[in-house]
């Protein structure tokens, strides 16, 4: 009887990446300190068991932007961990002011603080659409030129002053 030993592929990866997001958002909701510590950890796990040995496969915007729909994930999708990690420590952060600050201006009976943590409350729900929107246009503009990516400049013409000057005296 034979084992198929099958790799850890992105897909699967992508299944948990979201699996896990959607419950640490959860929790997020309900125990709003650990959330930070968790993605930090889960994408740290996640790039380790990244599958490198897959070819190269076209990445559809439709797709990206469908992933990015959770803070991140469009970024995974395309591949841009580092990204993914900013985009959703940046939307944590201020999601987490928000919250913060939207319960200290519901709390508050002075008029003064009351507007010192409205003034926060709408900079940073201003902050989590910016992110938001931002992670949207960078995955789908990242997987538009997914396709353009070469790291093997060998193939590109240098031209130097010596070569245009040549061509220059040929012309004559």
């Amino acid at each position: 009887m034979k084992h198929s030993s099958r790799s850890f592929g992105t897909k699967d990866g992508e299944k948990i990446f979201f699996l896990v997001f959607v419950s640490l958002w959860q929790r997020y909701l309900q125990r709003k300190k650990w959330l930070l510590i968790g993605l930090l950890i889960f994408h740290t796990v996640g790039i380790t068991q990244r599958d490198t040995t897959e070819a190269q496969v076209e990445k559809l915007p439709s797709k990206a932007v469908l992933y990015s729909l959770i803070p991140g994930g469009g970024q995974v999708y395309n591949g841009k961990y580092l990204k993914a990690i900013l985009i959703m420590s940046a939307g944590v952060y201020s999601a987490y002011n928000f919250i913060l600050n939207r319960n200290l201006y519901l709390n508050t009976d002075t008029t003064v603080n009351r507007s010192r943590y409205r003034e926060r409350r709408n900079k940073f729900a201003w902050w989590v659409g910016f992110v938001y929107i931002y992670g949207l246009i960078d995955a789908m503009v990242d997987s538009h030129l997914a396709a353009f990516e070469n790291d093997d400049f060998d193939e590109l013409p240098i031209v130097t002053d010596k070569d245009q000057n040549k061509s220059e005296l040929l012309r004559r």
